[in-house]
């Protein structure tokens, strides 16, 4: 979403974002935006303008300079949509997936890249069919950006990556409650319908080859996860996006369960066979209701609250071979709310070759303030106060690269912290188009014990970039 970094007379390009839908997950992009996006604005709009102010005062406040504006838009109506979206050189659609489909047609009528959180793989099939249009606009429509669709599919093709060839991959996600709640352990982050319809209707797997059809809320397993324990995992509808017509042909298997705490699974099953989540009306005592709104009703205040943070697990499982042999690569994610940073990731990778105790394992570790000290501690052992002391750090590997450790690595140089780095030297290597690419960034410490020499900096900065 941040778009490709151009440098036009030695500065970074600024863009114009824009995020539709003022809930947590619109804002929590808006933030991304305006923090990672090299963003000049990011407009928030949402049909309650008091939330779209708040949402983007949050993001001014976290950020710390005034970059995001709140402003009222109805998503029903087409005209709106398109001029909210007009001028932007992209934005993200928050809003229930029932209005993504004429969400991409005013982008394409704008102009505008978008990407949407998706969750209904019928929809998303259908925006699909937009494929020409959007090109003859020459922008860019991505649906089922979110966890499940989207992170799950990201991390799976990265898995497959890492075979020589894969036969079957296996997606374990969900949102859950750091500090659960009975009866339901869960926390809502999210629409509402957006919930229900993961658990409606039918999931798509690829089985034996074959595309099918599994209900709901089936096919329990409990999956054990680092520092959540053991967890509830089922069948759910969406989480597979439009994966199993892609890789129909290339995989035997493809198919994502939903993770809960235990107990979850007993509890929708239930409220399934009930039929509380149809949205077909009923007579209740010769009164016209809707089963789901009145499960809305009932189950959102228990689900729906302020103030308490959440936390995403993630788990692929691709299997395959590796050098003429049975391997298989697992991948997991922990991602816990944050209320600085906003997230807080750790991002184990491994692969192992079946029946053999041979293993590799990359681990990224979370990006933090303590993180960044720490560095600076370890490097700073070496260094002398009557010394002109230089950090250089290679971020190629690291998650999150330069974007991320330049804003943790300029809080740590302060006027009273690490005065014996005169400056931190960051680069970045990344595969571009046609050849190997090195980014750079210098950052120089305000009050050092022994500055380093104007023309050093000079020539530093004059490599700064993308080379």
């Amino acid at each position: 979403m941040s778009g490709r970094l151009d440098l036009q007379a030695g500065q970074a390009r600024k863009y114009a974002y824009a995020v539709l839908g003022a809930g947590r997950q619109g804002t929590a992009a808006a933030y991304d935006m305006a923090k990672f996006g090299h963003a000049s604005r990011v407009t928030i709009g949402d049909v309650d303008l008091r939330q779209a102010r708040r949402a983007a005062g949050h993001v001014n406040r976290l950020i710390g300079r005034k970059v995001a504006e709140g402003v009222r838009v109805d998503v029903r109506r087409p005209a709106q949509v398109k001029r909210f979206v007009t001028g932007v050189d992209a934005f993200l659609s928050a809003v229930p997936y029932y209005y993504n489909l004429e969400v991409a047609k005013a982008a394409i009528a704008a102009r505008a890249n978008m990407c949407d959180l998706g969750g209904h793989t019928g929809i998303v099939r259908k925006q699909l069919l937009l494929d020409r249009k959007a090109t003859d606009a020459g922008i860019s429509i991505v649906p089922d950006c979110g966890l499940g669709p989207g992170m799950g599919a990201t991390l799976t093709c990265y898995g497959m990556e890492m075979l020589d060839s894969t036969d079957e991959a296996y997606i374990w996600e969900g949102g859950l409650p750091q500090n659960p709640r009975p009866p339901f352990n869960y926390l809502l982050t999210f629409n509402f319908d957006g919930l229900i319809n993961e658990y409606s209707g039918k999931a798509v797997f690829l089985r034996g080859g074959e595309i099918i059809e599994v209900p709901c809320i089936e096919e329990l397993e409990i999956i054990e996860f680092p520092t959540l324990g053991k967890l509830e995992a089922f069948t759910t509808s969406g989480g597979t996006s439009t994966c199993p017509w892609t890789f129909k042909g290339k995989l035997k298997v493809f198919q994502n369960k939903t993770l809960r705490y235990p107990g979850s699974y007993a509890q929708l099953k239930t409220m399934r066979d009930l039929g509380l989540f149809s949205e077909s009306e009923i007579k209740v005592g010769g009164v016209k209701v809707t089963p789901r709104r009145v499960l809305q009703a009932l189950f959102e205040p228990h689900v729906k609250l302020t103030g308490e943070k959440d936390a995403v697990a993630l788990r692929v499982r691709c299997v395959g071979k590796k050098d003429d042999r049975p391997a298989e690569v697992i991948l997991e994610m922990l991602d816990y709310y944050d209320d600085h940073e906003k997230r807080l990731i750790l991002f184990v990778t491994g692969i192992k070759r079946r029946g053999s105790s041979m293993s590799k394992v990359a681990v990224g570790i979370p990006f933090t303030d303590q993180r960044a000290q720490r560095i600076f501690n370890r490097e700073s052992k070496h260094f002398s106060r009557n010394s002109t002391n230089l950090l250089i750090l290679d971020v190629s590997r690291v998650p999150g690269g330069i974007n991320s450790w330049t804003h943790l690595m300029s809080s740590r140089l302060q006027p009273k912290l690490n005065r014996r780095v005169g400056a931190v030297f960051m680069t970045q290597y990344a595969i571009g188009k046609r050849r190997m690419e090195r980014h750079s960034r210098l950052l120089v410490h305000p009050s050092p014990y022994t500055a380093i020499p104007q023309k050093l900096l000079q020539i530093m900065q004059g490599s700064e970039g993308n080379k």
